[in-house]
């Protein structure tokens, strides 16, 4: 028995530079088997939200039901990004309503509070009174007005930037 332990120690000590060369080794010693060998490491990348098909196969040959879950987020990740768009949208919706509603009311109200002083013969107080909402709603219009026009055209700069200083207006008819 003691060549037999000279011979594994010799056996280790081969497997152990194969190694370090970066080479794999394996031997059958007796009734044991000895196998070292070298890892592999891949990483596979992509983009979006579902893997290539071929991806998705290999998925489903670790645990098949992998595909329909997948599908299944992807699904509900669509729906509630759709949701979410709604709700925005409908929640300026009602904030541009209400906004205009408080802003008539409070005209409406210094309209006939203006009444009441020009009926009492405050005529500049009254006048005053009428001119200066409707002033600020008119400016509150045009500011607006000019910043939603401000937007369009930095999201339309986004998707494809002009060619010209002067193409702003013409990308919106002006």
């Amino acid at each position: 028995m003691p060549g037999q332990d000279k011979q594994r120690n010799r056996q280790t000590a081969q497997q152990k530079a194969a190694l370090s060369q970066g080479e794999a080794a394996s031997s059958v010693t007796g009734e044991r088997a000895v196998s070292v060998g070298a890892a592999q490491v891949s990483v596979y990348a992509y983009s979006g939200p579902l893997p290539p098909a071929d991806e998705l196969a290999r998925m489903a040959a670790v645990y098949p039901k992998a595909p329909e879950i997948i599908f299944g987020q992807f699904e509900k990740q669509g729906d509630h990004r759709r949701w979410m768009e709604k709700a925005t949208f409908w929640g300026d919706q009602l904030r541009s309503w209400s906004g205009m509603l408080i802003g008539g009311a409070i005209c409406l109200a210094f309209g006939y509070w203006g009444y009441l002083l020009i009926k009492s013969g405050h005529r500049a107080d009254g006048l005053a009174a009428i001119i200066s909402p409707l002033v600020g709603l008119v400016g509150c219009f045009l500011y607006a007005q000019h910043q939603q026009r401000k937007e369009r055209l930095s999201r339309l700069d986004k998707l494809a930037p002009p060619t010209s200083a002067a193409s702003g207006d013409k990308r919106l008819g002006r």
